[in-house]
């Protein structure tokens, strides 16, 4: 017993196109303009992308944060993501506040601009 998937846009490297997918157990096993499979339960994708993997946007590798460190350094994180069916991360990065001013516009009520400034130190 798998899946079908038919009609979804496949993303791949260098482009996207509409195919069928087939997976059986937990192992993609064929992908083609159309795929004719007795037996297997079909999902519609019409109108939907097939990626190759798991898209994670927030992860946070390699963090010093001050008083913690996060277990998971970029080996490791990736490592324990692909095994998942993660493929692609996106890291944040700590932010840090400057030691200058910092000014910035905003609208106040009446529609004239005005500037705000901040001084941290």
């Amino acid at each position: 017993m798998g899946y079908l998937i038919k009609n979804g846009t496949v993303v791949y490297a260098n482009g996207s196109y509409t195919a069928d997918v087939l997976v059986e157990g937990e192992k993609i096993t064929q992908v083609a303009k159309t795929i004719d499979a007795p037996g297997m339960t079909v999902i519609d994708a019409s109108g939907k992308y097939i990626f190759p993997g798991f898209i994670d946007t927030h992860t946070h590798f390699d963090l010093d944060a001050g008083d913690f460190h996060t277990a998971d350094d970029f080996y490791t994180g990736t490592k324990a993501a692909i095994a998942g069916g993660t493929t692609s991360i996106l890291d944040f990065t700590t932010q840090e506040k400057a030691p200058v001013i910092t000014v910035f516009i905003c609208r106040s009520q009446t529609g004239t601009m005005r500037q705000k400034r901040k001084s941290k130190k």
